[in-house]
């Protein structure tokens, strides 16, 4: 996510508002909530590519912490019941 971040920032300081067909930045962009600016196909692609990571990334990390509070929960009730009977 921090990259994601670092990047839009990156990219609405320093790239253009306005199409710059010499420097090749002709594909537009919207960054930071609807910011427009123009992008060569190589820069467009890395933060769609940064996107696309942040968008799959987030649930599977959301996943890995609820099955391991899951197991934590599940462990300590065990342990817990195995006290309680002994």
């Amino acid at each position: 996510m921090g990259w994601v971040a670092h990047l839009e920032h990156t990219y609405a300081s320093n790239m253009p508002r306005t199409p710059q067909p010499l420097g090749g930045r002709i594909v537009p962009v919207s960054v930071q909530h609807g910011s427009h600016i123009f992008v060569t196909r190589d820069e467009a692609a890395r933060l769609a590519a940064a996107n696309s990571r942040l968008e799959w990334g987030w649930p599977l990390v959301m996943l890995g912490v609820g099955i391991a509070g899951a197991d934590f929960l599940w462990a300590r009730r065990k342990r817990s019941s195995t006290k309680a009977a002994g």
